[in-house]
């Protein structure tokens, strides 16, 4: 039985119709446009990371251009182009413009994100691609021109790298940085910034202005080992056992490392730095008491054994439970405990 020349063309029509709705690609060649949104997006070969318009407010008519992780249901964006100057509409332009890639609101020449190359150096026609790792590429025959790697937002992947820095940053340094969300609903700059200084031969991460952590040469403090030190750059490693990891900066001056779980299809928080510092700072854990945070429990101030907390608990001061008699005493193991972090000799 043959079937009716008009249906064969509702059919055809539908899927085309469904296509444009929900077409995906990894490449933009020069001059070719790309009209983007949540559902017409950029997708890496290997169908890893895809690249498309999301909106963090739903009542707010803001749209970003983000990547998230393909397999996450929840899309979790790990990188945001145009972080200070969304879309109002949710579709974007996607185009070449004077050797650049930028990104237009629908209708308009004003871009909301550009790339900034200055033109030299491109030696043939451009191509902007995803690659797998999730770098936004824009490279010619002969390589990369620019690279998402080389501007994070608030978020490091596996072979990202975030430079060691021997002063305070500079205004050509400040894309160097990673910036958290100002909030979970605005991907903007928040005021502090995660740094990675080295004082004294001393590498230590800043985070809003003070010193946090470290580098003892294999780690910092009790975070597990991801960042790998290489020639004044520390590169983010994926965890041991783990498909998939990301070191994501949030507010309140806490990092965070996530793996990802193939099964469950979801990030999981695997550590979150110690909050101790905050305690530490603000003198809050007292005499005959230390800081102490286990695994991803909360940062507690505790009494070393054979003291205990006063009546009065303005300042987690311990005392002794029983008097002194001078005899039979040593050392005691304080294990999880946070000390300061000092650059000086003590």
């Amino acid at each position: 039985m043959r079937a009716h020349p008009l249906r064969v063309i509702s059919v055809f029509f539908f899927l085309f119709i469904l296509y444009q709705i929900t077409s995906s690609k990894s490449l933009l060649y020069s001059p070719e446009i790309f009209t983007v949104s949540s559902n017409q997006t950029l997708v890496s070969p290997g169908n890893v990371f895809e690249l498309g318009l999301f909106k963090p407010n739903i009542s707010v008519s803001c749209w970003y251009l983000g990547l998230w992780y393909k397999e996450d249901p929840k899309r979790t964006i790990l990188w945001v182009a145009n972080r200070m100057k969304p879309l109002t509409k949710p579709v974007g332009t996607l185009k070449f413009f004077d050797t650049n890639l930028a990104m237009f609101e629908q209708e308009t020449e004003i871009p909301v994100w550009l790339t900034n190359l200055t033109g030299e150096g491109v030696r043939s026609r451009m191509v902007a691609e995803l690659v797998d790792n999730g770098n936004f590429v824009i490279r010619d025959s002969e390589g990369y021109l620019w690279q998402s790697f080389d501007f994070p937002t608030d978020t490091l992947l596996p072979q990202m790298k975030i430079k060691v820095l021997d002063s305070f940053p500079s205004k050509e340094d400040q894309h160097k940085l990673l910036y958290p969300w100002f909030s979970p609903s605005d991907p903007s700059l928040a005021d502090e910034s995660f740094e990675i200084h080295n004082e004294s031969n001393i590498i230590a991460i800043y985070n809003g202005g003070y010193e946090r952590d470290t580098w003892n040469g294999y780690q910092f403090g009790d975070m597990p080992p991801v960042l790998e030190l290489k020639e004044g750059w520390l590169v983010m490693k994926t965890l041991k056992n783990s498909s998939y990891s990301r070191l994501t900066i949030r507010q309140s001056d806490l990092y965070e490392l996530y793996s990802w779980n193939s099964k469950a299809k979801e990030w999981i928080l695997t550590w979150s730095s110690t909050p101790c510092y905050e305690r530490l700072l603000e003198n809050q854990c007292g005499s005959y008491s230390y800081c102490s945070k286990k695994d991803m429990s909360p940062a507690t101030c505790n009494c070393i054994r054979g003291f205990h907390l006063k009546l009065e608990r303005k300042r987690n001061d311990c005392v002794r439970k029983t008097a002194l008699h001078c005899r039979g005493y040593g050392f005691t193991k304080l294990p999880h405990m946070k000390l300061p972090e000092t650059i000086s000799e003590v």
